[in-house]
């Protein structure tokens, strides 16, 4: 499976209890549709290695304890701490708008009037409001995520076309 496949998910942020559990954090639109998944890949720099998930419990909304199959210590688990979890695109449920936040780091954003301002280097998340954060020559550019502001999603080209009211992108360049 090539790493392309992969969606990124979340982290595993520390080990828990003596049987080899870790808590981990989702960094994922909707973690709680993984309930009833068996297996994760671990991204053990350059490889990418399944495992089977024993216990999955969430402490909650974006966090759970996992427990894999053949990881049976707090040593074995200590290992994979600040390891990123991923999982195959196509296990994933379908997202509720076009996309997930997480596949579309990376893309490049064309504006409607601006055309190509850069690539997207992060999703940040706040309470009330997703926002792309966009790289241009050494500039952030940021623009909410909002149906209202994004057109379309070009996945085979990997762009993300935006119409942005006038003025917001000048205000960062």
């Amino acid at each position: 499976m090539n790493i392309k496949d992969l969606i990124n998910i979340g982290s595993i942020q520390k080990t828990h209890g003596t049987q080899g559990e870790v808590q981990v954090f989702f960094d994922f639109d909707m973690p709680d549709e993984l309930e009833d998944i068996r297996a994760l890949f671990i991204l053990i720099t350059p490889n990418k290695v399944p495992f089977m998930i024993e216990e999955f419990s969430f402490i909650s909304s974006n966090q759970a304890y996992i427990k894999f199959e053949d990881i049976n210590s707090n040593e074995e688990a200590r290992q994979f701490v600040g390891n990123t979890l991923l999982i195959p695109k196509e296990m994933l449920p379908n997202p509720d708008g076009d996309f997930y936040s997480q596949e579309i780091i990376g893309y490049e954003v064309s504006d409607k009037n601006k055309g190509l301002i850069g690539n997207i280097k992060e999703i940040l998340k706040y309470p009330s409001q997703e926002i792309l954060q966009i790289m241009y020559n050494e500039k952030e550019i940021l623009i909410p995520i909002s149906e209202a502001l994004i057109t379309e999603i070009n996945h085979n080209k990997k762009i993300v076309y935006v119409n942005t009211p006038d003025g917001l992108i000048d205000i960062y360049l």
